[in-house]
């Protein structure tokens, strides 16, 4: 939102963006996704704004990804941050602890798009929502993403 004031959160004192959407309807699985992919990036609390006996099996998915639950709870405790946008995209990330990196890939485009971000270094990359190694970066990582679909990226050291 224009004009809110977000501060930097530390262990101890998180932002709080409001509550998980996942499973209220709302959102598409991928939508559902991409929500989940930030609020990780952000550690933001997860607290889920729907009724659990009414998900479904793609929710569940989506609520219990430990891998993304994971980047939310890193004990680095670095809060993310957007670090690129434009038309049709963002691009967030965070440290996480063991010297990796935490991206998300943003598509909030109506089209297919490929989304990339600039990556100084050597990295592994893992695909948390596919919970699979993609292989290796030197410089970028992109994604090819449907409209309003977003990657989480874990980025370790080569």
């Amino acid at each position: 939102q224009a004009g809110v004031a977000v501060r930097s959160g530390t262990p101890g004192g998180w932002n709080d963006p409001d509550m998980l959407q996942v499973g209220n309807g709302t959102l598409t699985a991928a939508e559902s996704r991409a929500h989940f992919s930030v609020w990780a990036v952000l550690n933001a609390p997860l607290f889920a704004g729907t009724d659990p006996a009414k998900l479904s099996g793609t929710d569940l998915a989506t609520l219990g990804n430990a891998e993304a639950i994971a980047v939310d709870q890193d004990f680095a405790g670095g809060q993310g941050r957007q670090l690129d946008a434009g038309p049709g995209y963002q691009v967030w990330g965070k440290p996480l602890g063991g010297g990796g990196f935490a991206v998300v890939l943003l598509n909030t485009g109506s089209t297919t798009a490929t989304v990339s971000a600039s990556v100084p270094g050597a990295w592994r990359v893992r695909d948390l929502w596919a919970h699979r190694e993609t292989g290796t970066a030197a410089g970028s990582v992109s994604s090819t993403l449907r409209p309003h679909a977003a990657a989480l990226l874990k980025l370790t050291p080569r």
